[in-house]
């Protein structure tokens, strides 16, 4: 069983749940400094992640304020925002978010700028193929309606042609 890695935290990492992985290798140069057979990986949890992520303050690298509480109740809000969600209120959500928290209009457009490239590519035919048809009606409906997730009966569907 591996669990995270932050003080006692004691949350169960399985099938990469939302974790972030870090390899702490390091040196100078092109010389990598490992010393003995000493173990050079760090797991934090999701949440521990989140925290991680908004300590760095650097958002080109890894962004802290892109979604709100992943709790379930935020789930079922029309304005949750996660990589999966792509609603006209996530994008209000990411915005203001990242605007409060960042202080940066600047940040702001960029995630606004991010959401909508994947708003698009989840709503192509086949979203892994960038050259594939978009499906307008789907993105429509994401933004207007469908809250949360990827529409399984969509991707079954695909997956028996």
């Amino acid at each position: 069983m591996t669990t995270c890695d932050y003080k006692k935290c004691k949350e169960e990492i399985f099938n990469d749940n939302g974790a972030l992985w870090l390899d702490m290798s390091g040196g100078y140069g092109d010389f990598v400094d490992i010393f003995g057979d000493r173990d050079t990986l760090l797991l934090l949890c999701h949440k521990h992640a989140h925290k991680f992520a908004n300590f760095l303050g650097n958002s080109k690298k890894l962004r802290g304020y892109s979604s709100t509480s992943h709790s379930v109740y935020s789930k079922l809000s029309f304005f949750h925002n996660a990589w999966d969600s792509h609603t006209w209120g996530s994008y209000l959500s990411a915005f203001f978010i990242t605007l409060f928290c960042e202080r940066s209009l600047t940040g702001a457009i960029e995630i606004l700028k991010e959401k909508y490239r994947t708003h698009l590519q989840w709503t192509k035919e086949d979203i892994n193929d960038e050259n594939s048809k978009q499906n307008y009606e789907e993105f429509w409906k994401r933004f207007l309606f469908n809250n949360w997730g990827y529409d399984d009966n969509r991707r079954n569907n695909r997956a028996s042609k």
